[in-house]
């Protein structure tokens, strides 16, 4: 069994019309979540099946390997993206909760990163943008479950659901 200490849901939002009335939580799209363990990081994907998020696969990744490359690559190929270095970007801004990621990205094309409350509505100029959340804690994984709070979860029924999450945020790049 191996320790987890932490966990993020990494959703993707596509904006494709002017959407005034609505937060980011309204318009993403099934992501991946990454288990944080002490040897190996586990990476599950997700997509909607008959109207309920299910899991469609389980990696299991050493800590040494790109996961936000690896998750940048299924954003890309899901949801048909072409924008590749501003998908990879947001996500390691998101992960690293820093404006590094997009660095060469502002500097080529202009523009800012923000970082903003999910729950607020929606900047019209963020047409993909990123929602993290993140749990940490002290969890135990096997290949099948997650082990928490003298609770037992099936890693395919895994989803931020299942948690009180307090450490929320969007990220996206627009031209200033």
């Amino acid at each position: 069994m191996e320790k987890i200490s932490e966990i993020n849901f990494f959703y993707i939002g596509i904006q494709e019309k002017e959407s005034k009335k609505f937060d980011y939580y309204d318009l993403i799209k099934p992501g991946a979540a990454v288990l944080f363990g002490e040897y190996k990081n586990y990476i599950i994907y997700y997509q909607i099946n008959k109207k309920t998020l299910r899991s469609t696969s389980f990696i299991e990744i050493s800590i040494e390997e790109d996961l936000l490359s690896q998750i940048t690559k299924f954003f890309l190929t899901k949801y048909n993206l072409q924008e590749v270095s501003l998908v990879e970007g947001l996500l390691k801004c998101s992960y690293e909760e820093d404006e590094d990621g997009l660095y060469e990205y502002c500097k080529e094309k202009g523009g800012r990163v923000f970082f903003k409350n999910p729950n607020k509505l929606i900047d019209l100029d963020a047409k993909i943008f990123l929602v993290k959340q993140t749990v940490k804690g002290d969890f135990n994984i096997n290949e099948f479950n997650l082990f928490f709070d003298d609770k037992i979860l099936s890693l395919k029924e895994l989803n931020s659901g299942y948690f009180d999450l307090n450490n929320e945020q969007v990220v996206y790049w627009k031209k200033t």
